[in-house]
Order: C-alpha cells, then structure tokens, then sequence
C-alpha cells in the first residue's frame, strides 16, 4: 500500500485510515483534536421550526416544481474516540410541488449511506400551502439495496404529501473519509438559495473547482475557530433542460473539490508546518500516476517459477510465429475477452490477499482492476509497448488537466505508442483499434512503465483522438428496376458499415444464434415495407478476422410499398428507402453547444431504371447542397446530384457527413439546416410519367 505521509513532530502522531477510490488504497493522517476544533458545526444546524409555505412570484407558481432551499455542509473532523478523520454530510432541502408529477418525483427522497459510518439524523416533514405540517414517520425509512449498483440507500416518502406544498428534509451522515468530491448543483427545475460549505480542521486544507459557470468557492480561514472553510452561495441557479446533440450530464453547474495539503502543528505553541508548498498540492498528476503505476504493476517481484507460469500462459496466447507488436497485442486480447470474465466478487471475498494476474489466469475471472493488471502484466512479459490511460465518459463529465482529482481517473484504456492505436479492457464488443466513443475526444492521463526497472516511470495528459468521420461510414449502393405496370420495385442492395456504425452489429451477429441473427438483418430491412421480400442475402463481417472493423450484407429485394399510382403517373417514394427516419431538430432558443457522439458519414448511391416508355418528371428537385462551413472549410455537409447515364439510366449520389463532434451555439442555425434538410430528403419522390 502506497501511504503518504509528513514529516514527524513531538506533538503530532498519526494513526492510518485506509480507505479505497476506484480500487486504489490510500491513507489519511489521524490526530488527537486540538483545542477549540472539538465543535462540530452540523450539530448546531436545524431547520425554521414553525412557519408557512415561501411565497412565490406568479410565474414561478405555474412550474411544476423548484427548488426552494439546497444547502449542502461537507464536515470534515477528528473523531472523539478514535481521533480519526471522519465526515460529516449535511443535506438541507426544500421542494416546491406544484403537480402531481412532481409530487410523485420529490416525494421519494433516497439518501446513500454506501460509505456510512453511522445515520446521525435523518428527518423530514410536508407543509401545505395552508401552514398544515406533516413530520416523517421514521419507521417509513426503508432500505434500498444497490439499485445501479449503487450502494445501499434509505428510501422514504412523506405520507400525506400533497400539490402545492413544500417537502422539506435534512440529514446528517457520519462517513469514511473522502479525499475527492464532486457536488451537481444545477437539475431541469429551477433552484433558489443553493450553498455549500466544505469544512475542516485547520491542519487539513482542501481546494475546489467550479464548473459550467458555476461560483467559485472562497476560503475563509476565520468563519469558525480551529478550523478553515470554503463557501459558496447562489441565489438562483437556472433549470438547464436536455438538447439533441449534446449532452445535459456533463454541462450541468458542479463543483470538484480536493485535499491539497495538510499541516503539522503544535498546540502548545500555535506553529504550524505546511507538510507541502501552499502553491503545490499533494494530488498532483504526478503522484496520482505514482499510486496507479504502484498498484497496476504490483507483479514486478515475481519469482523464476512464477514467471515460468507466465511464459506458458502467453505461449498459449502467442504462437512461436508471431513476432510483432500488434499481432502480440491482439492474441493477447482475444485470449482474455474469450476466457476472463469480469466479476467483483474476487476482490470483495478476499480482501486480504492482493488479487494477482496469476490468480486471474487460474481462475478465468478477475476484478476490474485485475484485468487491468493482467492486460499490463501480459504486454510487459510480451515485450509489447505501452501505455496506461485513464480518463472519462466524456458524456458525464469532460477531463479537466488543470484539477488533478480521482473522479477525471475511472475509465481504463491501453495506448501502444508504436501504433497510435488504443485498447478498451473491459469492453468486450470493442476490439484493439476502437474504443467507445465517450472515452475518446477527451483527456486522459497517460503513464509509460519503464522497462529497465519497474520504479521508474513516466506520465502525462494527453489527448485521446476521436476515429476521423471517413473511418466511421455506412455505405449504401442500390440498383433499381421497375416491374411490367410499376406493380413492385426490385432492388439489389449493398450496403457497407464501418467503424462505430459496424461494432454494435458485429458483436450482436457474432455472438447471436441463427434466429438471432435473421432478426438483426430484418431489422435493416424493414424501412423498405411491410410487404418486403428478402432473397439471397449474404453477409460478411470477416469472423476469421475480428479486426476489420467492417460489417457488409448484399441481398435482393422485392416491394411494392413505396409504388402509388395517380392515374397515369407513378410516384415511387424514394426517400423512404434511403434516408434516415428521425425527427426534425428544433430547438429554437439553443443553450448548449453541438457535441455529437462522434464524427461520421454516409455515402449512397442509387441506380435507378427507367421503364420504357417513361420519364421522370421531377429530376431536379433531386439537387441539394447545404453546409456548414468554418473558417472556409466544410464541416458538415448534406449533398445530393444525379447524372444521366445512358438513354434510361439515372445515377443518384447522396453524401452526408459530420467532419467534427463539437460545433459552437452560433452555428447552429447551419448544422440545423444540415440535419433536417438530411432528414427531410426521407419525403423526395419520384414522379413517373408517360412520355409524350
């Protein structure tokens, strides 16, 4: 275990309490309370103990809820008995509900007691907008167990809860203490009179970040004896409601906070000793890298019988023909995503024994973190380098260089600098070359073992790239005759998927039964027409070679669904088989900025026959060109032509591309424009008419 820890004084010891983030141990300085920090601030906090319902403005009153009060105390302090270092989490909140949805939402209220030492006070009461006040009967507190694999909560409701009134509630929970936070201040209703306090003793110094246009916390040294304080108040923070392309979760106003050092000190003389500069903070990358690589690389002393092991494991995984980098890393992978499963189950009944890759190539199942060792203990032994990366669902929350704090580090990939290419661990469907989308246009810290000596490392925050849009296509090409009449259209189609378009199909057809994998072709099929008839159909996804990264089906077709006849005319509907069925994107007053999932295109080709005898009267309603284009340059694009080939030959070619993931707020008018012209293409039909 990997401790840190100040230099000693004659009036200072320290006791150990270890505790675990993201399966890393860690340890904090215990100390014996000094004078005047023995007050805990949580217990002098209550609530108003008789009043009526806040007045609210007209408009406010017609919302279906706001949030009146949200007050936040994070404690930290020395416990009496054990002079350990605890916390104490106070949670003070009142809820307008003004609808039935919104009584039915807020009157659930769950409290995480997962990292619970002990329920100091949890209480809550209803008042009615004619002053009636309804308290919590505690014996309605339920247990709720792990739901998201969550932890243990309390769940309560307030019987007698009704429209128009307030649910107000306060707790106070004793926990293990935690070195990082994140606080989300900002939900879809709006909130009023939001604070938070993150207290502790004057020897413990914490430092904080806001985000999303949040406040910054002030630190106030003098608010309270014996003790240091950082405080931030808002009157309002406005609601902030979902928008296509983007993501809520990760614009959300939040605060990180951290420890950045701690003093030594001696009560009888009043001096104190930084056990680091002021201007650094214990947690920089550096050492946080430093904890990683320690507990990653932990088989560095292996005995020669253990490494005998090894060596037969990986001759297993690696034939005597197989000498590079990327074929190693491959048979490396496939070996372990066929024959290790995940399962926490290891790392919690066996909390005393250190889980090793050993174990984990005996047993065929591992921790999450035990993958991870066994991934980096096979490359070493393999002789294949590379790099360790973490980072973030991007989707949640975007990496951060400048604040070093463990809630940036909960996403594991492998980087091989020789290639450029990355690996996901514990993404079973995701192959060497690709990784999900959400971990990539992102930071990520990135820590080099040495091979000369284990000790020695290096680490640095990087960016992950996103795949380019070229690389995640989807291809389509289809040719198209009429029958005799116009009674059905035949269609042979070739359609082509790559990149995150081809994953989610590869690893549904490679691991579904035969039934299974019908149902994910007809799935493609069905925008064609509920009368469509499928013939000779062939898929190639190359199963011999998992790396491809392509998924191909060709077939024949035959409907008649999109054919309507108007008297001497046919209208064959060609939007309906080509184009994407989605929704037009409104979003007229935009908040956020445009952040897609990842880049992409699409490309498709049309070949259409056309009976003699007729001629398409419509043609150039076919042409489109509208893009978006930045400092001369188009980024995104929805392009359509045709060419006539030939007497009774009409060739169509329609592009649709998205060359970036983030477009600012200002341009979103254009990219607007881009996607609904796209999805509008789904109405063009064809106008048949007989030639004259």
């Amino acid at each position: 275990m990997l401790q840190f820890m100040p230099q000693k004084t004659l009036f200072t010891y320290f006791l150990f309490v270890t505790f675990l983030v993201s399966n890393i141990t860690f340890a904090l300085p215990s100390h014996a309370p000094w004078s005047g920090s023995t007050q805990f601030i949580h217990q002098g906090y209550n609530w108003i103990q008789k009043r009526g319902i806040i007045k609210l403005s007209e408009a406010e009153n017609e919302q279906d809820a706001i949030i009146l009060k949200d007050r936040r105390v994070i404690e930290y302090a020395y416990d009496y008995k054990t002079s350990n270092l605890v916390i104490y989490d106070t949670r003070h909140k009142i809820i307008r509900v003004n609808s039935d949805a919104a009584l039915d939402e807020y009157n659930k209220v769950y409290v995480s007691v997962a990292n619970a030492i002990s329920i100091v006070e949890i209480k809550a009461r209803f008042i009615s907008k004619t002053g009636r006040i309804v308290e919590l009967d505690k014996n309605q507190i339920k247990d709720l167990d792990n739901p998201n694999n969550a932890g243990l909560y309390k769940i309560f409701a307030i019987t007698g809860a009704e429209v128009g009134g307030e649910i107000e509630y306060i707790y106070t929970i004793k926990q293990q203490p935690k070195i990082f936070g994140r606080e989300v201040f900002q939900t879809s209703v709006l909130a009023k009179d939001v604070s938070m306090e993150i207290i502790a003793p004057h020897n413990i110094v914490f430092e904080a970040k806001s985000y999303n246009d949040f406040p910054q916390m002030e630190r106030e040294d003098d608010r309270y004896p014996d003790k240091n304080t950082l405080n931030v108040h808002v009157a309002q923070v406005q609601a902030l409601l979902p928008e296509e392309y983007s993501y809520q979760h990760s614009n959300l106003m939040r605060i990180e906070y951290k420890l950045s050092y701690y003093k030594e000190g001696d009560e009888n003389n009043g001096s104190e000793v930084n056990n680091l500069d002021e201007k650094n903070t214990i947690f920089s990358w550096d050492y946080l890298a430093e904890i990683i690589h320690s507990t990653v690389y932990n088989f560095k002393e292996m005995s020669g019988e253990e490494r005998h092991k090894y060596e037969k494991y990986l001759k297993k995984m690696i034939p005597d023909d197989v000498f590079t980098s990327e074929e190693k890393i491959k048979r490396i992978e496939n070996y372990i995503k066929q024959n290790i499963r995940t399962s926490e189950r290891y790392a919690e009944g066996n909390s005393e024994k250190e889980e090793t890759p050993l174990d984990i190539l005996k047993n065929n199942y591992g921790s999450s973190m035990g993958v991870v060792r066994l991934f980096a203990a096979l490359f070493t032994l393999a002789d294949v380098e590379h790099e360790i990366v973490l980072t973030t669902d991007r989707t949640n929350v975007k990496f951060d260089k400048e604040f070093a704090s463990w809630h940036y580090l909960d996403k594991y990939l492998f980087h091989f600098p020789n290639t450029k290419n990355f690996l996901a661990p514990h993404n079973p469907d995701y192959k060497y070359g690709m990784v999900p989308h959400n971990y990539t246009h992102n930071q990520g810290l990135f820590i080099s073992p040495s091979y000369e000596g284990f000790d020695i490392y290096k680490a640095k925050v990087q960016e992950i790239p996103a795949i380019d849009y070229q690389s995640n296509y989807d291809l389509t090409e289809l040719s198209i005759k009429f029958d005799n009449n116009f009674n059905s259209a035949n269609i042979h189609l070739k359609r082509s998927f790559a990149g995150y378009n081809a994953i989610d199909l590869q690893y549904h057809y490679e691991n579904s039964s035969e039934d299974q994998r019908k149902e994910v072709i007809d799935n493609l099929f069905q925008k064609f027409g509920s009368d469509v008839e499928v013939q000779n159909t062939k898929v190639n996804q190359q199963k011999d070679d998992p790396y491809t990264n392509y998924f191909k089906i060709e077939t024949d077709l035959k409907t008649s669904s999109p054919i309507e006849m108007a008297g001497d005319t046919y209208i064959f509907n060609l939007g309906e088989i080509i184009s994407k069925q989605a929704r037009l994107i409104q979003d007229d007053n935009r908040v956020l900025n445009i952040e897609r999932d990842y880049q992409q295109g699409y490309h498709k080709v049309v070949f259409i026959e056309i009976p003699n005898g007729y001629w398409i009267k419509n043609l150039k309603s076919l042409n489109h060109d509208v893009f978006l284009e930045e400092n001369g340059e188009r980024t995104a694009a929805f392009t359509v032509h045709y060419d006539v080939v030939g007497n009774n030959l009409i060739r169509i070619e329609i592009e649709e591309y998205y060359k970036k993931i983030d477009y600012p707020k200002a341009s979103f008018e254009q990219y607007r424009k881009v996607m609904n012209t796209a999805i509008s293409f789904n109405k063009i039909a064809l106008i048949f008419d007989q030639e004259k």
